[in-house]
């Protein structure tokens, strides 16, 4: 179902920094049933999103993939619609022993964010 709503493309990408496309479908069924009249995007497929987007990230440089250990911060600026093309900025901010803080943004071409927040990661041995 995942895929059947977002195509994630990790564009640019250092060791500290990553840059993603994120295109939303305009016609899954998930919208049918998330406000009928007013489709959106639920926030836990944002947040799939960001994290989808981070262990493909860490997993290119450091062939490790990491599970999700905390969310530290999260605001939902604004709904998503479907059909949306956006972008994701993530960064890696500081590590504390095995665990990793990342924070992201999802925003528009315009700039507009929609999305931001920090999510705390750990390896997987």
């Amino acid at each position: 179902m995942f895929s059947d709503v977002l195509v994630l493309n990790r564009v640019i990408s250092d060791l500290e920094e990553c840059v993603g496309s994120i295109q939303i479908s305009d016609d899954a069924s998930l919208f049918g049933e998330h406000f009928p009249n007013n489709a959106i995007l639920p926030g836990a497929f944002s947040l799939i999103a960001a994290y989808k987007l981070i262990n493909d990230f860490f997993y290119e440089y450091q062939c490790q993939y990491y599970k999700l250990i905390k969310i530290n911060k999260v605001d939902f600026v604004s709904p998503i619609k479907p059909g949306s093309c956006l972008s994701m900025n993530l960064k890696q901010l500081r590590n504390f022993g095995t665990e990793k803080n990342v924070s992201f943004i999802i925003s528009d071409n315009e700039g507009e964010i929609f999305l931001k927040g920090r999510l705390v990661i750990e390896g997987i041995k």
